[in-house]
């Protein structure tokens, strides 16, 4: 068993279940109600949903690396790309638009998460 990989299978979930239901309550009930044209709003959900998605997705990925005899190198330092994309658009969009880089913390997991990703050997 592969224990960083384990461990960013479980940060990774826990990841997914707090978007998912922090998201819907910060972000998408407000958006619902907020004056925006009917188009963007869906399509600001959808992508909304699409992440949740993806981070349970990448979430079961890591638990099947963390308990796969022949550990795939590629799919782990891929999903660890992915993640430090993520870290780094939080963290960049927080910088320019100077906004306390603790008050969207979400890089700060996405880093943990690409630095764990990655060990997969």
């Amino acid at each position: 068993m592969n224990i960083p990989l384990l461990i960013a299978g479980i940060l990774t979930a826990i990841t997914a279940l707090i978007h998912s239901i922090a998201g819907e309550l910060t972000t998408i009930r407000p958006l619902v109600n907020a004056e925006i044209k009917q188009i963007p709003k869906l399509e600001l959900r959808a992508a909304f949903y699409i992440v949740t998605v993806h981070l349970f997705a990448s979430a079961v990925m890591l638990f099947i690396l963390a308990f796969a005899t022949n550990h795939d190198i590629v799919m782990g330092r891929f999903l660890a790309i992915q993640f430090l994309g993520y870290g780094a658009a939080f963290l960049g969009l927080a910088v320019i638009k100077r906004v306390g880089l603790f008050q969207a913390p979400q890089w700060v997991v996405f880093f943990l998460m690409a630095g764990l990703s990655s060990q997969s050997k």
